[in-house]
Order: structure tokens, then C-alpha cells, then sequence
């Protein structure tokens, strides 16, 4: 989004549910997806969820970078009373400059019921003003997040390291993320690679981290 104009102030959602609330059992799944490069300036959100019960994340890679605004940036959004919410081995990576609050998670509405574990929750904006998630409060830290959320206690806050963010490839390439999810039903991954029955990895993109160096190269 914006590529031809990478000054603008419009907001821009990736997946935006509003409304939408399928019976249990027949649940909308949003998995496999890699959204990423807005370019703008303005307001984003990689997952929008507005008053929708019954949808469930699984393995999505959501990465917020660019040099940013002054507006909000946040990886995953729910605002309005919802049930049913499930967020289950995603990747929310926010790095985006600007001055604007960057937040990994946003629950607006406490009393909507959510469930959220074994993500990847990296939020390391170069201006700061960035916070793992929103209960009642901002929440800067992962620990200040399962606190007051209750949620995502096999999560972790690990830069995934994506292969070459300039050409698009966000496969992840860190062995401290490798294998930490859960079997979902989700068999293949983004680019049809078969997933792991017992340990897939988190995000879009099944991966197996490369040897390390030996010996190390200093930075690397």
C-alpha cells in the first residue's frame, strides 16, 4: 500500500472483520498470511477484528515497518464486543519508525473473550513509544502483558530475524522461535511447504534455521 505515495496520512488495515460472527464449529480461520510493507504514514493495523465472533488467527507473519508517522500502529486490533477469538502461532513484528504509540496487541474491549498464546510478540520500534499489548492499559513488556491479559503464557518477544525483509522474504531464519507451536489442523504453510504434525512453526512460513558459523563472525 503506497507505494506511489509513501507520505500519506490514510489508514490502512491488512484483514478487517466487522461484523462477522459465524456459529461455533463454524468458525472463520485466517491463517497463512504474510502482511506486511505499508509504506504510508498514517494509522495500521494487521489484523482488524470489530465486533466478530468465532474468527480465528492462526499462523500469520504481520510485520509494521517503515519510517512511520505520528499516528498508531498496531498488529493485531479488537475493538466492540466478540467471542470466540482465537490467536494461536503468529508472528506480529512492529519496527516502524515515527513518534506514533506501536503496540503488538490490542484488546480495546476487555470483556470480550480472546485467547491468545504461542505468538511472537516483537516489538522494537527505533523511536520507541512501543508496547508489547493494550489491557485497560498500555502494557510495555511481555511479562506486563500475561499480567494483565492472562493470555499468551508460551509466547515470546524474539526478533525472528526474517531472511531479507528488502526483497520480501519474512521467512524467519531465528533458532530461538523454531518449532514453538501448536498443531492446529493447519497441514502446509504460505508457499504449500508441509508443516511439522507436532512442533510447526509460528507465522506463514514453515523454516528451518541455518548451522551457525564456526567460527562465529563478529555481529552476525
Amino acid at each position: 500500500p503506497f507505494g506511489g505515495s509513501s507520505s500519506s496520512t490514510l489508514a490502512a488495515y491488512g484483514i478487517y472483520f466487522n461484523g462477522v460472527d459465524p456459529l461455533a464449529s463454524n468458525e472463520n480461520i485466517v491463517s497463512n498470511n504474510l502482511i506486511y510493507n505499508f509504506t504510508g504514514t498514517g494509522e495500521v493495523i494487521g489484523l482488524y477484528n470489530t465486533s466478530s465472533d468465532n474468527v480465528w488467527y492462526f499462523h500469520n507473519t504481520v510485520s509494521i515497518d517503515g519510517t512511520g508517522g505520528t499516528a498508531i500502529s498496531r498488529g493485531f486490533y479488537q475493538n466492540t464486543l466478540a467471542a470466540g477469538v482465537v490467536l494461536l502461532n503468529n508472528i506480529f513484528s512492529i519496527t516502524r519508525g515515527g513518534s506514533g504509540a506501536k503496540y503488538g496487541l490490542y484488546f480495546n474491549t476487555v470483556a470480550s473473550d480472546i485467547s491468545s498464546n504461542r505468538n511472537v510478540l516483537f516489538i522494537n520500534a527505533t523511536t520507541g513509544n512501543d508496547f508489547t499489548g493494550f489491557f485497560s492499559a498500555a502494557q510495555q513488556t511481555l511479562l506486563n502483558w500475561q499480567t494483565a491479559s492472562g493470555d499468551d503464557a508460551n509466547s515470546l518477544p524474539s526478533n525472528p530475524l526474517f531472511t531479507d525483509v528488502a526483497n520480501g522474504n519474512y521467512k524467519p531464519t531465528s533458532a530461538s522461535i523454531d518449532n514453538i507451536g501448536m498443531p492446529l489442523g493447519i497441514t502446509n504453510d504460505i508457499v504449500n511447504a508441509v508443516r511439522s504434525a507436532t512442533t510447526p512453526d509460528v507465522g506463514a512460513y514453515e523454516f528451518t534455521p541455518g548451522n551457525c558459523a564456526a567460527p562465529p563472525i563478529p555481529g552476525t
